[in-house]
Parts: C-alpha cells; sequence; structure tokens
C-alpha cells in the first residue's frame, strides 16, 4: 500500500510586487480624473474652476513627479476624491440656487450628484483601509476596479458637467449681461423680471422684443422710446422721432432699456421714465407733411409672402433695408426713419413678407427721396406720394 503523505506550510508566500505598469496606470488615472474635474468646476463659475485647477496641479504633481512613491500615489487619489465630492457638492449647491431650473432638471442632477458623493466617499474609505494593506491588494483586482472606475467615473463627470451646462443654459442673467447680448433671445427670454432705464454709452444701436412684451434696447432715441411708452399696446418699437414733439426745454437723448415685467409693461416703463427723466405725454393731432406709401402696381408686388418661421430685419451698410417674415409696416417705419417724415401706410398688404430693398444713397434730401422712389417702385411695386394732412403727433413735456 502506498502512502501519501501531504505537507502544508504555514508560512503565507511573499506577494507578488508591483510592476510599474501598475503605477502607470494609477498615475493616468489621477491625472485625467483631475483635467475632467477642473473643466467641470470651471464651466461652472470662476471660483470652482480655480479650485479644480488648484487640486489638479497638486494631485498630477504628487502623481508624476513622486513616480514610484505608492504613498504619494495614495495621497494624489485621496485629492481627486475629495475634489470630486467638491464639484459634486457644489453641482448640488448651483442647482437649488437656480431659481428657474425646472424641477425634473433639478431631481436628475441631485440624484447623479448625490451618488458620485457616495462613489467619492467609498473611494476614500477605500485607500484609508489600503494604508494597512499592501498595494498588491489593490492590484490583484485591478481590472475589477478598473472597470468600476471608468464606469462611475464617467457618471461622476456627467453629472458635474450636465449640471453646469444646464445650470448655465437656465440661471437667470446678470443685467449687463442681458444689454451686452441684447441681440441673443435666450438671454432677454431669462431676464428677471424687472424695467431698467439708462442713458446710453454708446456703440451700435439695436432692440430685440419678443411675444411675451419683453423688449431690450441699446442707443434708442428719446423720441422713440417716448413712443414707446405712450404708443398703442402692441408694443412694436419705431425708430422714428418724427411723431414726436418736444415741448421748449428738453433736450433729445440715447437710452439703453430693458423691459421686462410680466403685466403692463408700459405703464411701468411710463413710471421709470417720469421717475428719472421728469418727463410724460400726451397725444395731439396736428397738420403735418407726411408721405403715404400705397402699391403702384398691383401685379409687380415684389415682396415674398411669409408663412411662419423666424422674423429678422436689418439696416444694411450703404442704407438699404433687409426684412424676413415682417408686417409691412415694418417697411413703413423704416422709410420714415430714412426721410425724416411721417409715413402713412396705405398699401392694404396685411401678410408678413420678405424682401431686401437696395438703392444708393446721395447726398441731399431731395435726391434721396427720389432714389427710394424709384427703388420702390422698380422692386417692390410700391410707390410714395407727398401730402399733408392731420396725424397725431406725441407731445412731450415735463411732469407737473
Amino acid at each position: 500500500m502506498e502512502t501519501i503523505t501531504q505537507t502544508f506550510n504555514s508560512e503565507i508566500p511573499p506577494r507578488p510586487t508591483v510592476t510599474s505598469s501598475d503605477l502607470n496606470w494609477w498615475r493616468w488615472k489621477i491625472v485625467i480624473w483631475g483635467v475632467a474635474l477642473a473643466a467641470a468646476g470651471a464651466s461652472m463659475n470662476f471660483v470652482f474652476g480655480i479650485w479644480g485647477m488648484d487640486m489638479f496641479v497638486v494631485s498630477a504633481t504628487l502623481a508624476l513627479v513622486f513616480r514610484d512613491s505608492q504613498k504619494m500615489l495614495n495621497l494624489a487619489h485621496r485629492i481627486i476624491a475629495l475634489d470630486g465630492l467638491v464639484v459634486a457638492s457644489a453641482a448640488i449647491w448651483l442647482a437649488f440656487n437656480t431659481t428657474i431650473l425646472p424641477t425634473p432638471w433639478l431631481v436628475t442632477i441631485v440624484v447623479g450628484c448625490l451618488f458620485a458623493i457616495g462613489y467619492c466617499l467609498y473611494c476614500l474609505f477605500c485607500l484609508a483601509k489600503s494604508n494597512r494593506q499592501t498595494m498588491e491588494t489593490l492590484k490583484n483586482a485591478a481590472w475589477t476596479r478598473a472597470k468600476k472606475v471608468i464606469v462611475v467615473g464617467v457618471g461622476v463627470l456627467l453629472a458635474a458637467g450636465t449640471t453646469a451646462v444646464v445650470i448655465r443654459e437656465f440661471s437667470t442673467p446678470s443685467i449687463e449681461e442681458v444689454f451686452n447680448h441684447y441681440w441673443e433671445g435666450r438671454y432677454l427670454k431669462k431676464a428677471p423680471p424687472v424695467v431698467i432705464l439708462r442713458p446710453s454709452g454708446g456703440g451700435i444701436s439695436g432692440v430685440t422684443s419678443q411675444d411675451t412684451g419683453r423688449m431690450v434696447a441699446r442707443g434708442a432715441p428719446l423720441g422713440a422710446l417716448m413712443s414707446l411708452a405712450y404708443g398703442p399696446p402692441a408694443m412694436h418699437f419705431h425708430w422714428s422721432e418724427n411723431r414726436v414733439s418736444f415741448a421748449p426745454g428738453i433736450t433729445d437723448g440715447k437710452f439703453d432699456f430693458l423691459l421686462a415685467v410680466p403685466n403692463h409693461p408700459q405703464a411701468a416703463l411710463q413710471a421709470e421714465i417720469k421717475k428719472q427723466l421728469g418727463l410724460v405725454a400726451h397725444r395731439e393731432t396736428r397738420d403735418t407733411d407726411v408721405l403715404v406709401l400705397k402699391v403702384s402696381n398691383p401685379s409687380a408686388i415684389g415682396l415674398a409672402v411669409v408663412n411662419g418661421g423666424n422674423r429678422s430685419d436689418r439696416t444694411t451698410e450703404r442704407g438699404g433695408y433687409e426684412f424676413t417674415n415682417e408686417p409691412i409696416n415694418f417697411l413703413r417705419d423704416y422709410l420714415e426713419n430714412a426721410l425724416g417724415k411721417p409715413v402713412i401706410d396705405e398699401t392694404e398688404l396685411t401678410q408678413n413678407y420678405s424682401g431686401s430693398l437696395k438703392w444708393n444713397p446721395p447726398s441731399d434730401k431731395a435726391a434721396k427721396l427720389k432714389e427710394i422712389q424709384n427703388a420702390l417702385s422698380d422692386q417692390f411695386g410700391l410707390e410714395l406720394v407727398q401730402r399733408r394732412e392731420p396725424i397725431e403727433m406725441l407731445i412731450v413735456e415735463k411732469a407737473q
């Protein structure tokens, strides 16, 4: 009978050493996370951007300079986990302090960031535990943990990045941001519900309005401002001052204004004008020289009828006028402003139109009228007829 004898060595065999490739993997994970968290912080605001950059510099220095020190790698890993905690917490704070953030977005951001905070705390716990173990303990599960780190890390960064994008999309802009981006409707849409009136600082003049009654303008003449405040409730902005008369002692000027109140915007603008400028206005009928806009050739209307779509209008560099999906009174307003006389619309054109009026600006007024009349006739089938008739004028005077 054969006897088989088995012996057991009570000593634990020495653990294999950590290779340089293992250390490289930890180093680059720290660097990549640091860059991503720094970018997420910078996209939120300046303070968190500085924080993220500082944490990245410190952790990357520890990971790359002290290349073979497991202790320094452990410390760098702690810093990155702490950075993740701060960025995720900041995202939650920003979400709760964004008043116009829709509830579904708020819930999504908070849940995602709480998950990120939980994972960062788990990482800190594992790192604290690893002080009593060798790095080889971590190495043995390297691939399993790598997959977990990648999946959860992407979740952390997506939560922070999504928060930054959503906060930026729904956050309320400052008054200066609204004025500096007056041509962008999204800034006007998100502006706080206020009325702001101030002297213009110069630069390009322009106005943006929305169907909700919101409006922002830069470089608006005083007469045009008064016309808006005391005009029809349609809230159409007329750049022309030809229907405005100033009482003695009132000088013209240019102003920036933001009109974003939800109720009775004209009354709010009137009150702000009276408060800041001490001016009011009323209407009177006076005999005035006018220009009447008519259809001269019904079969040659050079205007494209538009049904829906984006709306825009602008004055070209050579004095011409381009408009898209606008009613005919936009063309009338342009002519009134360009020719310095009230223009009465008798075209009976009721749809929205697109067109481009091109003409060569001459030096004197008479030639200018003739040039525009020819351009209107040739390009649009319209004409301007001079006439004198009673029209309603806006009389601006000092408040009593």
